[in-house]
């Protein structure tokens, strides 16, 4: 799921910010109504795309939570003590947390950095 994700952020990240470029280069040529009505389409596709994000971080911390006692319990700590066992399996549970954590992070950076052009884009024509 991360993945699909990954791949809908970053395929619609630069399609939005080229159509985003080739509006404001003929936006001087248009009337103001068709330019407001673009910007509305790309605010409205960044909103799918933050909704996206916002779902596979909900998802992925409800399955990660989930998954947590399955982890705590521990059939044999062998030679072991207790904590030292139930330290072992939760590190790597939480280094994987921290990893889907950054990609996600990172995705929804580009997110914010596409939608804070056209939040400008907006204002610029509202003048």
């Amino acid at each position: 799921m991360l993945s699909l994700v990954g791949v809908y952020v970053l395929f619609s990240a630069p399609v939005i910010w080229a159509r985003l470029r080739s509006r404001i280069a003929h936006e001087r040529g248009e009337k103001n109504g068709s330019s407001r009505r673009s910007l509305t389409d790309l605010r409205d596709r960044l909103r799918n795309v933050r909704q996206f994000i916002a779902a596979a971080l909900f998802f992925f911390w409800l399955l990660f939570f989930i998954q947590l006692p399955n982890e705590i319990w521990i059939a044999e700590a062998g030679h072991l003590s207790l904590g030292m066992a139930m330290l072992g399996t939760l590190s790597l549970d939480f280094a994987f947390g921290a990893n889907v954590f950054l990609v996600l992070l990172v995705l929804h950076s580009a997110q914010w950095f596409v939608s804070a052009r056209v939040s400008n884009a907006q204002q610029r024509l509202d003048v």
